[in-house]
């Protein structure tokens, strides 16, 4: 598992993509892929099937790194988070619909994220910071941070919902009732900012995508459509058709690296590449099974992956006689390396071929050697000319092959070699053991050196990593500290607001007082008209005469009471509405009703006297 090297732009053309056929292929699933993703800066690929487990893939060399299984809470949808040892993934067991933060290194969960209450079907995560998203079958979108477990944002839809952040995560898409829903990340509370239309294919939304470099999206309905759209103008620019699918299944696909090409499933589980300029197909693989196929391309390369009862990497066909360039090598071996290499086999070659040359002259020139030297002489030029053949064919060896699987040795030479040479050929195998223990070194030293540069690189990863982190918390606080100062200046205005409240409330007291001090002089004048009404009844008490015009006169008396009580009554109001700002009324009204009450009584008992008056004087 290595640092993914620089993206470079990839050039595909329809005939590169017709001559893609599968590589690997993984077998060992005992039931349907789920999920797949890349992560986006290394060689790691993830999978997840209904057989509760997560597996990790190095996809440079094509092996399974580790498996983990989740058979309590089952696993549905997997994606990477910025490191690559760690996922968020989506359970699937129907008791528990919340999603988790997993440590592929220890198998360990980090965070539990609980808030939905029906299966999860989308998940996409922020690639520029820690926020990801979330759709599911309960018609609620949640926006979380990985660092906290409560959503930090909840959206309403009317249906099964398909969400996407864009590659730069500043801008989210919510899929649903054959329309596309564009949100401000940022403000994203405010509602989208755009609502494109998908051609009246009212079905449900399954899976919805962006292009590397998000002018382009694309959007999978289970009836079959796969639409694709200007993710700026909202144009439908292609749809495509294929095999509708099952209600618990779900259409994919993905864009290609440079955006020109889609690749999606089909309802028959048959895999389907598509022109997005020429809007037709360019290719097809027949699959495995009847469920629609999960696909994924992989960042920056001409490779994707599909996953279904088996996990294949369909990729470019490598050329049979591909020769490896000087500066593949060169990133193999050192260049110090490479040079002593090169001058101990240009010594070795120049000083046995002088040996041969210098010996067949002096044959040639005397007279009195034998033709059986000549011979020998021969064979030993046929020897060199075969050790020579030898270590060229070894050099190659060394260029062409896997450094780390290098294996060099002389015994199949031995054949080719006159047994009849003796002690000369003895020699010759010691200068080619010399030379490939040269090699051997020089390639154990290469790899030597290629572990250390990518223990080394390693640690520069983390190290950016940790910088980000930093910058990120940095970036942080510093939208806390705007958010500070916004509502410290909020906070003074509303100070100001306060003052100016205040002040009214001051002026509205002065209003209230003056009131009851008007309160207080209506109130002696009652207390005046009380006692002239006391008056009066002695009056009335005196004039014994006539029972009736007492009476008339008693009812009189009544009718003042009654208008005096409502009098009370209508103070006694006015008292309870001024009662929070000005005391001294309700303490004023309380005295007077207490005034009242005593008068009442009074008046009851001058009523009891008149009555007995009255009985008396009958």
């Amino acid at each position: 598992m290595v640092e993914r090297e620089d993206r470079v732009s990839l050039e595909l053309s329809e005939e590169i993509i017709q001559s893609m056929e599968p590589g690997a292929v993984f077998r060992d699933y005992n039931c349907r892929i789920s999920s797949i993703d890349f992560h986006k800066t290394s060689t790691c690929m993830v999978t997840a099937s209904d057989d509760d487990s997560i597996r990790l893939y190095d996809v440079a060399s094509a092996t399974c790194l580790k498996t983990i299984n989740s058979k309590k809470y089952g696993v549905d949808l997997v994606c990477f988070t910025s490191h690559p040892t760690t996922v968020i993934y989506s359970s699937r067991n129907g008791w528990d619909d919340s999603l988790r933060l997993l440590s592929l290194h220890d198998n360990k969960y980090l965070r539990y994220f609980k808030g939905h209450h029906d299966r999860v079907v989308s998940l996409s995560l922020c690639s520029g910071g820690e926020c990801f998203i979330s759709g599911s079958l309960d018609r609620t979108v949640l926006l979380w941070d990985q660092r906290v477990e409560k959503c930090q944002g909840l959206l309403r839809v009317q249906g099964r919902p398909a969400a996407a952040y864009d590659d730069q995560g500043l801008v989210f898409a919510i899929a649903f009732g054959g329309y596309i829903r564009m949100f401000d990340a940022r403000m994203y509370e405010k509602g989208p900012f755009e609502i494109f239309s998908v051609g009246g294919d009212l079905s449900e939304a399954n899976v919805v995508k962006f292009s590397n470099d998000g002018r382009l999206m694309l959007l999978t309905t289970m009836d079959g459509f796969i639409h694709v759209l200007d993710s700026f103008r909202g144009t439908l620019l292609s749809t495509f058709s294929v095999k509708p699918v099952a209600a618990e299944s779900t259409l994919d696909a993905t864009f290609s690296p440079e955006g020109m090409f889609v690749v999606s499933g089909s309802g028959d589980g048959s895999t389907h590449a598509w022109g997005v300029r020429s809007g037709k197909q360019v290719h097809s693989w027949m699959g495995i099974g009847s469920e629609p196929p999960v696909i994924k391309w992989a960042p920056g390369s001409p490779m994707f992956v599909t996953g279904s009862s088996e996990l294949a990497f369909i990729k470019k066909p490598m050329a049979a006689k591909e020769v490896v360039s000087a500066s593949t090598l060169e990133s193999k071996i050192t260049e110090e390396d490479h040079h002593l290499w090169m001058r101990a086999m240009d010594w070795s070659r120049s000083s046995n071929i002088s040996i041969l040359q210098d010996r067949f002259i002096a044959a040639e020139d005397s007279a009195l050697v034998s033709q059986k030297d000549v011979e020998i002489l021969l064979r030993r030029v046929k020897t060199c000319t075969a050790l020579l053949t030898y270590l060229k064919s070894k050099a190659t060896t060394v260029a062409a092959a896997d450094l780390a699987n290098l294996s060099l040795g002389t015994v199949q030479l031995q054949g080719s070699i006159d047994e009849h040479d003796g002690t000369y050929v003895t020699e010759m195998l010691q200068h080619v053991e010399t030379v490939t223990g040269v090699m051997e070194s020089l390639a154990r030293r290469a790899i030597i050196a290629e572990s250390e540069a990518a223990i080394e690189k390693g640690k520069v990863v983390l190290s950016q990593e940790e910088i980000q982190r930093k910058v990120g918390q940095i970036e942080n606080m510093s939208v806390k500290l705007e958010d500070m100062e916004k509502f410290a200046l909020g906070t003074s205005g509303i100070l100001c607001e306060m003052r100016q409240r205040v002040d009214d409330l001051v002026e509205e007291t002065s209003r209230q007082k003056q009131r009851a001090t008007e309160n207080e002089q209506e109130l002696s004048r009652v207390r005046r008209d009380f006692e002239s009404l006391k008056s009066y009844v002695t009056s009335l008490i005196s004039v014994r005469e006539t029972l009736v015009s007492s009476e008339k006169q008693f009812q009189t008396i009544e009718r003042l009471f009654e208008r005096l009580v409502a009098k009370t009554t209508q103070l006694e109001s006015e008292k309870v509405q001024k009662e929070a700002e000005v005391q001294k009324l309700m303490e004023e009204n309380v005295r007077l009703t207490a005034l009242v009450d005593k008068k009442e009584a009074q008046l009851l008992a001058m009523n009891e006297q008149c009555k007995m008056m009255a009985l008396s004087s009958i």
